[in-house]
């Protein structure tokens, strides 16, 4: 047998009524006593958190100058993947999109 929740309410779950008797007018007794069910998980992980760095302000500007460069000469990320890479590189670094 198996436990049945109606969604519509917030009420315990129940098991579905046994199949009535034409002749039977009496309810049908359960044998067991229904338990609420626990939804529990596992205790929450802590995540990692970024750490955030002081950055030269003249390093980002140099960064930013190299990537635009090569920008301007028709490397992109899709056809280049050290421009690819240069731009992750920034937005790990400096959290901003290039």
């Amino acid at each position: 047998m198996y436990l049945t929740r109606d969604m519509s309410s917030m009420g315990r779950m129940q098991r579905p009524a046994a199949p009535k008797a034409a002749s039977s007018s009496q309810p049908v007794k359960l044998t067991a006593p229904l338990k609420p069910v626990n939804l529990t998980s596992v205790r929450p992980q802590l995540k990692p958190v970024r750490v955030v760095r002081l950055y030269d302000p003249k390093k980002k500007a140099d960064d930013l100058y190299w990537i635009r460069k090569l920008e301007r000469a028709g490397l992109t990320e899709g056809n280049s993947k050290a421009v690819k890479l240069m731009k992750d590189n920034f937005r790990k670094r400096y959290g901003e999109r290039v």
